[in-house]
């Protein structure tokens, strides 16, 4: 039996719930929570088939961490699946755990799982999303998702990342982001930024930006490549440029739904 990307994503919102619902110390990322984001303002987003979260729990191992995943998806009415640990976690990369259908030759989802021992920056760092129970679940920050695909687009790593690239369109639709933020969470992640150079200047051929965003599947409404890539490049230009973090600017949009950062 087939199973579309729609039948995915609505089980891996149950998976959510039931996560929530288990008290597991996990904050969702990456698209679905983007969707949830979106969902809120009736502004469509990617489809997904990963569900991107992180885990903070000291001393967890693999095996504790695969029997409460299948704690949970067996909760969520998968009860006839299989729960895979394709990828252990290590202090270098995150868990990949695949959801399977018995006998299916492909992965119905997949969990991508960053492990750690201790959340930080607060706030700034997650906000709760409402869920269809009536209840919320712990999910990245806008300014957090931002920062994340602000740092993933500057690296070499961008045509194997062109669904941030889409993401940052899509987060720049909304305002309120300032750079101060941005930029304090990308450090709290010891993370550094590249120097956008495939970004900004690797586009055309199929190895490049334009092919790639030209796969990539979205509901409905996907911009030109061309349209979208003027948008990101205008959100991500003080990170280009260089920021003065004593100088924060905020991300406003004109009488035309234009965005444009300014000075507070």
């Amino acid at each position: 039996m087939a199973y579309s990307t729609n039948d995915a994503m609505n089980a891996m919102f149950n998976l959510i719930e039931t996560m929530t619902d288990m008290g597991l110390p996990v904050v969702f990322k990456g698209a679905m929570v983007l969707r949830s984001f979106t969902s809120l303002n009736s502004i469509q987003s990617r489809m997904t088939r990963d569900l991107d979260m992180s885990w903070f729990q000291k001393g967890l191992t693999n095996e504790t961490l695969l029997q409460a995943v299948r704690t949970a998806v067996y909760r969520s009415g998968l009860q006839g699946y299989d729960v895979v640990l394709k990828r252990p976690f290590s202090d270098t990369r995150g868990a990949g755990i695949h959801i399977i259908k018995p006998g299916a030759e492909d992965s119905f989802f997949s969990l991508d799982i960053a492990v750690k021992d201790t959340p930080s920056g607060g706030e700034s760092f997650f906000v709760q999303y409402p869920m269809a129970n009536g209840k919320t679940f712990k999910g990245s920050s806008p300014n957090k998702m931002v920062a994340d695909k602000i740092s993933a687009i500057s690296n070499r790593v961008v045509l194997r990342r062109v669904k941030d690239v889409f993401d940052l369109g899509v987060l720049s639709q909304f305002r309120g982001y300032g750079t101060h933020q941005i930029y304090g969470l990308i450090k709290q992640e010891h993370k550094s930024l590249g120097d956008f150079d495939q970004f900004l200047n690797q586009h055309e051929g199929k190895s490049g930006l334009k092919h790639a965003y030209n796969l990539l599947a979205v509901d409905e409404g996907k911009p030109d490549f061309d349209e979208l890539f003027v948008r990101v490049r205008t959100f991500v230009d003080p990170f280009i440029r260089g920021i003065d973090v004593h100088v924060p600017l905020y991300w406003v949009m004109d009488a035309q739904g234009r965005g444009m950062w300014a000075h507070g």
